[in-house]
């Protein structure tokens, strides 16, 4: 602590300056009747001269003072300290507990008031007084907003505080305040004392005019920014910085503007006192943040902003599983070297077991209908011989993963709704609308491994060279898998390596104006040799010729029977839709691109148009 021996401040960070005058001999009286007309003008109350100064001096130049009853102030001293636990009896008669981090002024025993929110009652001044200690001090804005929240008490004086005071008029306003008490209610000065020191120099801020102008949309000249600003007390260091190529330009900000501190502060006082109303739209108008950037500042909360969009909730789960659960997926797996319990003794693989165990909970409390996702870190041991490396940790791998899971029906249950549970498709659009949400749809693959997992794949380019990087999978938990965890209806799954997106993720998009020209439609209908994706269909016509801007499949007939070859086939019918924006296609244009289609479509996959 520091101070001088009438005070001592041992909380520096929330009160930087304190000073303290005794006055003897004080007559405690009504206030004069000017003085108190004027209270009651802004509907205040007059209670005696001493109050009524205080109050006088806190609504003509915003700095709160406080007096206390001298002879009440055990050990004639005043402690400011933020370590207090006790209780004290306010100005309102209320009692509040005070706690460690409270800013509370005290004597040589215990709290007297709460620093820049309330005087104490048993230390203020009545009829009775005869000599009083003038409190004049600036306090930390977040030491008084924090008290005052955490109270629940909110006064003239801590709505001032938290705003901020100006710093450089304690002093000024205490000795006003002592002048005034002397004239009015007499007495002598009998000591004074204080702590700390205020600023003396006044703040800085520097203003780009470019800057302004680009933020503003405006064409105001560096000249007429210093003569607005000067308008407010905001003066230039130098009268001849303001030249009309002048970069920069340093602004000596009054003290009683604490709420200037930054350079988008000045701009902000610029658009004012030039006029809202005066700033015309222009072209000149730029953001201040880059048209797009390669990828997010964080980009699993940006996966998880476009996961919430898409109606789904995100789940939080344990990093830790049982080695029953992590054995059902294989593989070696990374164990805790003191597990806390069995529950919780491997690390798991992949965010699976986990979400699952979430349905599983959902399920036995009654809620059937989930869509959930979760970002998190699956993790693994890497067999021998594909070690990267050769430090401690090259053999364990740590990957982030998104997962996404759906069940239950597709909508909730409503007479307007039908009651159809969600299948595969639900989730594979689900995966389709966040591929589109990061513009990588057109570069992915959905590629079927089996009858229950398809595998996504991404085209992406790793050191200048293209390749394609499976990202994911997308499944229907099978059987086993669902008695395991004991769900008892069916459950899609998918999960994407967060990695693989964020390397792949493209920001720009660029925009593309919709045809003038009317746009062709025309259906074709193939027999499809059975085991070929439908897929490589849809991307080989895609890609026949550059008039085809969508392909959709709008029928599909299966059937047993083998062809003369002696293989399966089914009828598979797309829609075509082309479009040209340099002019209106012909007849001779559009069976051209349909030939290109059918003809691609034979040589590569062995597809016919089919015959009706």
């Amino acid at each position: 602590s520091r101070g001088c021996g009438l005070i001592e401040v041992h909380d520096q960070d929330s009160c930087p300056y304190y000073s303290g005058t005794v006055i003897k001999g004080v007559r405690v009286a009504p206030s004069p009747r000017w003085l108190a007309r004027r209270l009651e003008q802004i509907g205040l109350r007059p209670r005696n001269n001493i109050v009524d100064i205080t109050n006088y001096i806190l609504h003509s130049f915003g700095q709160p003072l406080h007096a206390f009853d001298y002879n009440k102030l055990r050990g004639n001293r005043i402690v400011v300290r933020s370590d207090a636990s006790t209780t004290i009896r306010a100005l309102n008669q209320s009692d509040y507990q005070l706690v460690p981090g409270m800013t509370a002024i005290c004597d040589a025993e215990g709290p007297v008031a709460i620093a820049g929110v309330m005087g104490g009652f048993d230390s203020a001044v009545t009829d009775d007084t005869v000599d009083i200690l003038l409190e004049a001090a600036y306090f930390s804005p977040a030491s008084i907003r924090r008290t005052a929240k955490q109270l629940q008490l909110s006064s003239d004086s801590s709505y001032r505080y938290e705003r901020g005071i100006d710093p450089c008029n304690v002093k000024r306003v205490a000795e006003y305040a002592i002048a005034m008490i002397l004239e009015i209610a007499g007495g002598t000065i009998e000591t004074a004392g204080e702590f700390g020191r205020m600023p003396t120099s006044p703040n800085i801020v520097s203003l780009r005019p470019k800057r302004t102008n680009a933020m503003l949309g405006s064409t105001i000249t560096p000249a007429e920014m210093v003569r607005l600003l000067g308008k407010i007390g905001v003066s230039a260091v130098s009268q001849g910085s303001a030249s009309a190529d002048a970069d920069s330009i340093a602004f000596k900000v009054p003290s009683f503007r604490v709420d200037i501190e930054t350079e988008i502060d000045l701009i902000e006082e610029v658009a004012r006192l030039y006029g809202y109303n005066n700033l015309e739209p222009s072209p000149a108008m730029v953001s201040s943040y880059p048209v797009s950037r390669k990828v997010p500042e964080y980009f699993p909360d940006y996966l998880r902003n476009i996961m919430i969009g898409l109606n789904f909730r995100e789940a939080l789960t344990n990093p830790l599983i049982r080695k029953e659960e992590a054995d059902r997926f294989g593989g070696l797996h990374v164990r805790a070297l003191n597990p806390i319990s069995e529950e919780l003794e491997v690390l798991r693989p992949n965010l699976v077991s986990s979400l699952l165990k979430v349905v599983e909970h959902n399920l036995r409390h009654g809620n059937r209908d989930l869509r959930l996702f979760e970002v998190a870190h699956g993790f693994a041991m890497l067999p021998e011989g594909e070690c990267e490396g050769t430090g401690p940790l090259s053999a364990y791998r740590e990957r982030e993963l998104l997962s996404l899971v759906m069940t239950g029906r597709r909508e909730p249950r409503s007479w307007g709704q039908s009651n159809d549970p969600v299948d595969f498709f639900d989730i594979k659009g689900a995966v389709e609308m966040l591929l589109e949400k990061l513009n990588l749809l057109d570069k992915s693959a959905l590629n079927i491994y089996n009858d229950f997992t398809i595998g996504i794949e991404i085209a992406a380019a790793v050191n200048g060279k293209p390749c394609v990087l499976k990202a994911g999978t997308v499944q229907q938990v099978g059987k086993e898998m669902l008695e395991a965890f004991s769900l008892d209806q069916e459950v899609y799954i998918a999960e994407i390596d967060v990695a693989v997106l964020e390397q792949c993720f493209d920001a720009g998009v660029v925009y593309e104006p919709p045809s003038k020209f009317p746009v062709v439609e025309r259906d074709l209908s193939f027999v499809l040799p059975r085991h070929i994706p439908v897929q490589r269909l849809i991307d080989l016509a895609a890609k026949s010729d550059p008039l085809v801007r969508s392909v959709r499949v709008f029928d599909v007939f299966e059937r047993k029977v083998a062809d003369a070859e002696g293989s399966e086939t089914r009828s598979i019918a797309i829609s075509l839709v082309l479009a040209d924006k340099s002019g209106t296609m012909n007849e001779e244009r559009i069976s051209s691109v349909v030939s290109k289609v059918s003809d691609s479509a034979r040589s590569e996959l062995g597809a016919v148009i089919r015959q009706v």
